[in-house]
């Protein structure tokens, strides 16, 4: 039994004088490649051709308002690479449950339009609006719906007293018209997982029904 036991500690010592070098060691499998075509990130994760293009629709959309050059929009279609850009994002996101990223987006797009809708819905009421300017109470307060969920366009007054012409008459329609964005936008967040399910299924319909729908 002594025999036996010297050994085995005969066999661990020689065990550990053998160089790691000379040890037999489960294969590892090569660490894959890095993709070329993957667009470049930044630290953080922030991917940086993504953040270029949102600066450039910004920039081209603040001069287009500005000197309203005709062929900007052609060269550069700032408002179709935005939602470009969002449409991927959220089919990157889709890889979870759908109601939790349609929530998390819905929180950053809804509590600043309510404290904006609050202040000038406010506003056009100091301003001579009201629930009986269009003669039907009912409707007036009805549409008020749409700044808490803007499915349709916010409610505006198209002439106002522009408090003692201080301003123009028309200053609700020029800055509620805009909203257009995020109503478009709200709708898009909602029918993603269902455009994202047709797209995989039905790629060639998918794409030319909203070309064809246009079209009509």
């Amino acid at each position: 039994m002594t025999a036996s036991f010297e050994s085995v500690g005969s066999q661990e010592t020689l065990r550990l004088r053998v160089p790691a070098a000379l040890r037999r060691e489960p294969a590892r499998e090569p660490e894959p490649a890095p993709d070329p075509t993957a667009p470049s990130r930044a630290k953080g994760g922030r991917d940086r051709y993504f953040d270029l293009l949102r600066a450039l629709a910004l920039v081209r959309v603040v001069i287009y308002h500005n000197f309203g050059w005709f062929w900007l929009p052609v060269v550069f279609p700032s408002m179709g690479v935005m939602f470009a850009l969002a449409g991927l994002l959220m089919a990157r996101s889709l890889g979870r449950p759908a109601l939790g990223v349609i929530r998390g987006r819905l929180r950053r797009l809804l509590p600043p339009l309510w404290l904006f809708g609050a202040i000038v819905v406010t506003a056009q009421i100091l301003d001579g609006d009201g629930p009986d300017a269009e003669g039907h109470p009912a409707w007036w307060w009805g549409k008020l719906m749409f700044w808490i969920l803007p499915l349709g366009t916010p409610p505006y007054a198209e002439a106002l007293n522009g408090f003692d012409h201080l301003v123009g008459q028309g200053w609700a329609v020029q800055i509620i018209v805009p909203l257009w964005y995020l109503r478009a936008y709200l709708w898009f967040v909602l029918l993603s997982p269902l455009m994202l399910w047709a797209l995989r299924r039905m790629p060639v319909v998918t794409l030319c029904a909203p070309l064809a729908l246009v079209t009509v």
